[in-house]
């Protein structure tokens, strides 16, 4: 009987922990594909006063399979001496007994599963099959893994099993004087106490050596220094009682681990832990000084005997009030504020430290606190300090800089590698690096030619020596600014190139548009023997994206752009005033974007019969007292365009205005204007605001198919009905300022890199 009840334990063991205690998981078809066993005619679920039923299950004809439930109860678990082997023993429940309260009951389930069941398909040899089970038209769905899965015997068996307790359940558990390994000391559990009247008991304790084997006790036996034990308690409930899932096991106060989920059986989960040599005095020395305010926290070096058999550790803690702890992350000291300095000492293996271990620093007795976490033995010293003020130093402020005899790149030289520096105080390191088209790399050997060099001067006070904040360097008699970081060092960075520098560049272009033709762009030339190469395409302009790269035929009433992209050819740059013509006409600024090393031209515009709007005019009436929503800002009737969004703006903050226009006051009028259908809006429209003919449009491309303009406009009196002036220019000045601001998302999706690249 043991030995089937043995079989029947460990066949439980194996299930999944989800299928215990009555939980019911349900997961839908879409995220499962695996066989389904239909069973019927099954009772379930135990119920007091009912009458147990076991029995062969019901399954649909040709299933492939066979099940037979039956009920069990009155567990016990115990532990068997002689044979060393923890059992738990059952009795079966026959047909028509009652369901008792006080009682825990277990459904079991076994399922023989054919040869030729067609669910076969989904194993895998060597692994477990797992299966849906679906019991009373799928009341239930549960889990489930193949026990024996040798399919060539002719069958395998599935086994299920639910737990229904009706005793009562007990959710913490606690032990008294659990032992420890002790070097020298006997491997004994007979310390080990628990509550008065605890209604469960200790069904074995075993001390086992990790190191050799987990299987054999070793109760009785020496503990021996620097080997692993581990200590396994196995707790039973009293009758009429059983652990809860979550049942929380407590060892002298701390909690560990419960490694079983079963309700008749819990077992604390303790760590592995060395057999340990008591340490009851460590000795320690070192020096540390108060901390200062304004330095960061330092290293203290704890020295330790020779022959210590464990070592020690110093940090910097600052207290965090919000969080209610300390914390080791400390930029510097601040004066005034409270620091902790800790000592840490941990043992060499198999050594510990016994509970009222003596710290001797430098020869003082401390107080130390000694404990055990998952780390292990671990001691701590603390001490505190207030960090003082640091002592006033008086340094001699370096405003400017001299430095001269810097060799410029020459192609085919080595860089120079010293400057002399002129100015008392400080010192200087050059570094040098080369840009290239892989991007900016350290320089090996000589100069070459055509590359770009960066030259970085890192400039260093010397003690009782600072820089200034806004310091100025001469370099070779050629002014320059340089960045300081807390007045101790500064750095400066200069170009240079061995580049030959194109002036100006020609491009032609044969490529046209013409409604209904397809588009084409490999007309794109330069003059022979141009140091610099173009590539082209068309694109057509939308909100949304910008120049969006167009190979189709050219419609009506859409905007497209002809762009040449231009490149130097290697050794050669672009100048940073670059003359570009295109098909031999001088290109405006607002078609043309660049910078040393790239070079993007727009053409020209097609929009094939779309009408341009060269004026456009807007009235805005407003007065003092009336709130910004209902000022009326308007175009004339017949206009062939339309004001789609504006709002106003508080020239004294930059902030819309939500509220009320107030008299003596200036405010912005931010609009945007959009072509209706068959029009474009020329990009040098003129804008007529309230009559007056001072503004233009804001320039950029998409001015084609969005005008965007910026006026300031004043409110003098609470009787102002119409026609307010315009402010002076150094106020719409302000206002262009903000509304490239607010027009950054329409205006840079487009085109990005405009002149100045150095």
């Amino acid at each position: 009987m043991k030995a089937k009840r043995l079989i029947s334990f460990l066949l439980a063991l194996t299930m999944a922990v989800s299928l215990l205690g009555g939980i019911c998981l349900t997961v839908s078809a879409d995220e499962q594909e695996m066989p389904v066993i239909e069973i019927s005619g099954v009772q379930a679920e135990a119920v007091i006063g009912e009458a147990a039923v076991s029995g062969d299950a019901i399954v649909p004809e040709g299933a492939g399979y066979t099940a037979h439930y039956w009920w069990e109860t009155d567990q016990r678990s115990y532990y068997d001496a002689e044979e060393d082997v923890f059992y738990t023993d059952y009795r079966y429940v026959s047909d028509g007994e009652i369901f008792e309260n006080g009682k825990d009951y277990e459904l079991w389930m076994g399922i023989e599963l054919d040869a030729g069941w067609e669910g076969w398909e989904y194993y895998v040899a060597g692994e477990d099959l797992e299966v849906q089970i679906s019991v009373n038209g799928g009341e239930r769905v549960w889990y489930s893994t193949l026990i024996s899965s040798n399919v060539e015997n002719g069958s395998s068996f599935i086994y299920y099993t639910e737990t229904f307790c009706f005793s009562q359940e007990i959710t913490a558990v606690e032990l008294f004087d659990v032992p420890i390994a002790v070097p020298g000391e006997v491997a004994s559990v007979d310390s080990i106490r628990l509550p008065e009247n605890a209604p469960y008991s200790i069904a074995c304790a075993q001390w086992k050596n990790v190191d050799v084997s987990v299987e054999d006790s070793i109760n009785g036996q020496i503990f021996e220094i620097g080997i692993s034990y581990r200590l396994d308690v196995e707790i039973v409930p009293a009758e009429g009682y059983h652990f809860a899932e979550d049942c929380v096991i407590y060892a002298d106060g701390e909690e560990v681990h419960n490694s079983s989920p079963f309700p008749w059986y819990a077992s604390p989960n303790f760590d592995t832990e060395y057999a340990r040599a008591m340490i009851d005095t460590v000795e320690i020395s070192y020096t540390v000084e108060p901390p200062v305010a304004g330095e960061a926290p330092f290293d203290v070096n704890i020295t330790t005997p020779e022959d210590a058999n464990y070592y020690a550790w110093s940090s910097w803690y600052k207290f965090n009030s919000e969080e209610g702890y300390w914390e080791s992350r400390i930029d510097v000291f601040e004066e005034g504020e409270e620091y902790l300095f800790g000592i840490t000492i941990d043992p060499y293996g198999g050594y510990g430290f016994t509970e009222d271990v003596v710290v001797i620093a430098n020869g003082t007795v401390l107080d130390g606190d000694a404990y055990y976490n998952e780390d292990g033995w671990r001691l701590s010293v603390d001490e505190f300090f207030v960090a003082e003020a640091a002592e006033p130093t008086e340094s001699i402020v370096i405003d400017s800089v001299l430095i001269s005899d810097l060799q410029a790149p020459v192609a085919g030289e080595m860089l120079d590698d010293s400057v002399t520096v002129l100015t008392e105080g400080c010192t200087a390191e050059l570094n040098w690096s080369v840009y290239d088209s892989e991007g900016v790399l350290p320089v090996t050997g000589t100069v070459e030619k055509g590359k770009e060099y960066c030259l970085d001067i890192t400039l260093t006070a010397d003690e009782g020596y600072s820089f200034a904040e806004e310091i100025q360097i001469w370099l070779d008699g050629e002014h320059s600014w340089g960045y300081s970081w807390g007045g101790n060092e500064v750095l400066l960075t200069k170009w240079y190139d061995t580049c030959e520098v194109i002036e100006s560049v020609e491009i032609t272009s044969t490529d046209k548009a013409e409604l209904g033709a397809a588009a084409s762009a490999d007309g794109a030339s330069v003059p022979e023997g141009a140091n610099y190469s173009v590539s082209a395409y068309w694109g057509v302009l939308n909100m949304d994206e910008g120049l969006v790269p167009f190979e189709g035929v050219f419609a009506d009433n859409t905007v497209y752009a002809y762009v040449v992209n231009a490149e130097p050819a290697e050794g050669y740059k672009f100048a940073e005033e670059l003359t570009v013509t295109y098909n031999g006409e001088p290109v405006s600024e607002d078609f043309l974007f660049y910078d040393s090393r790239s070079l993007e031209v727009i053409g020209e515009v097609f929009t094939g019969t779309m009408q341009k709007v060269r004026k456009v005019e807007i009235n805005a009436r407003f007065k003092a007292g009336m709130k910004a929503s209902d000022a009326v800002v308007e175009v004339p009737e017949d206009a062939p365009y339309e004001i789609t969004e504006y709002y106003w703006v508080d020239m004294e903050t930059g902030d819309e205005l939500t509220g009320k226009f107030v008299a003596g006051k200036q405010y912005g009028l931010m609009t945007y204007v959009a072509p209706k259908e068959g029009y474009v809006i020329d990009m040098a429209a003129q804008t007529v605001v309230n009559g007056t003919d001072d503004y233009e449009l804001m320039q950029s491309q998409y001015a084609y198919i969005y005008g965007q303009t910026a006026v300031v406009l004043d409110c003098e009196s609470e009787d102002t009905n119409g026609n307010p002036s315009t402010g002076d220019d150094s106020e719409i000045v302000l206002l262009w300022a903000f509304m490239l601001l607010s027009a950054i998302g329409l205006v840079s999706v487009l085109l990005t890199k405009k002149r100045g690249y150095k």
